[in-house]
């Protein structure tokens, strides 16, 4: 079963304006270099390559549970994590660094590979699922039982 990722509006327009305000800079000083006929300063293309950086390590985001594991997408990475190395699942809300898009998480911590932040749409039905699939596992966060 699929679950896509959650985007809250409010982070979204943070990060476009973010990166309108990091473009806009480069845009002006090349036209500034065009109409003075001066050299363009190769300087100029780090904002926007750090900007197709970001956004290829982060998007598409989505999550599958399959009869064999938990498949994490996010951006490049991808990680089938098998649900005997779950040991805890809390949902979580909070906006530190991750590379989700929304405040809502559930962090999905296991035995030998660290641990997973992620955001799906509907994060009670995604912890409900995974728990048929992780009997023993501890659920927390959300005020339910799974």
């Amino acid at each position: 079963m699929r679950f896509q990722t959650k985007f809250d509006t409010w982070l979204a327009i943070t990060l476009l304006i973010s990166m309108a305000a990091t473009l806009v800079t480069p845009v002006v000083l090349l036209i500034l270099a065009a109409v003075r006929q001066r050299p363009v300063p190769w300087g100029l293309a780090i904002p926007p390559a750090i900007w197709v950086v970001a956004i290829a390590a982060t998007l598409p985001q989505y999550y599958d549970i399959r009869e064999d594991g938990l498949y994490v997408r996010q951006g490049w990475h991808k990680a089938l994590i098998p649900y005997s190395l779950i040991f805890k699942v809390q949902a979580v809300s909070n906006t530190l660094s991750s590379a989700v898009y929304s405040s809502e998480r559930v962090k999905i911590d296991t035995q030998s590979r660290g641990s997973f932040m992620i955001a799906p749409v509907d994060r009670d039905r995604f912890m409900s699922e995974l728990a048929r699939h992780t009997p023993g596992t501890a659920f927390a966060g959300s005020g339910r039982l799974y």
